[in-house]
């Protein structure tokens, strides 16, 4: 747990338990509060202060994470990092690097379960499942002969927008977009699944 900035103001709130109270206490600070202001500037100043110094141990732990293919703690940990520190491309390069050893482990499993949608007539999940497929993966290939096979069987309007999403593929800015919103939710969905709180203390009294 780490403590970034803290202040104290005198508030008075009232509600029909203690946490509503404090709760109406709380919205009753302006935005504008001088004193308020100041408190998250010092704050969001310790947090990049903080990540500023950590900076180059993140980008170790990360390829280290990487190497044991713990792919979601590792991807969490670098877009921990504020954009507003100086190794932040450094941190979305290695995101990508590993988001792209994340998809070369994972396509197989994903091919090999398109493969039982398309044997189940299921053509539309095939096309999900082969969609999620990054490009750069060494299945990639396999994928793109089942895509052909399933885009045959599903009706035109499920073609058009399956073709919508491999359009993606084509574009190589696009595609980079599409990379860094895919690490995001999975470094969302690993970070809400093990929080990590940090603190800024505002104390009412």
């Amino acid at each position: 747990m780490f403590y970034f900035s803290s202040t104290s103001k005198q508030l008075k709130g009232s509600g029909n338990n203690t946490q509503t109270s404090i709760t109406n206490a709380i919205a009753k600070v302006p935005t504008n509060d001088p004193q308020f202001k100041t408190f998250i500037e010092t704050g969001k100043n310790k947090i990049i202060q903080y990540y500023e110094s950590k900076c180059q141990d993140i980008l170790t732990k990360s390829e280290n994470l990487v190497k044991m293919q713990d792919f979601e703690q590792a991807l969490g940990l670098l877009m921990s990092v504020p954009e507003e520190v100086s190794c932040y491309n450094k941190v979305q390069e290695k995101s990508i690097i590993a988001y792209k050893i994340y998809q070369n482990n994972k396509c197989a499993k994903q091919v090999q379960k398109a493969k039982a949608e398309i044997a189940a007539n299921n053509y539309n999940n095939a096309l999900n499942l082969l969609s999620q497929i990054d490009p750069s993966t060494s299945c990639y290939k396999e994928a793109e002969t089942l895509i052909k096979l399933a885009e045959a069987k599903v009706d035109v309007e499920e073609k058009k927008e399956h073709d919508l999403k491999m359009k993606v593929y084509e574009n190589n800015i696009a595609l980079e977009k599409e990379r860094i919103n895919a690490i995001k939710d999975i470094a969302a969905a690993y970070l809400k699944s093990k929080p990590t709180t940090i603190n800024y203390s505002y104390i009412v009294k």
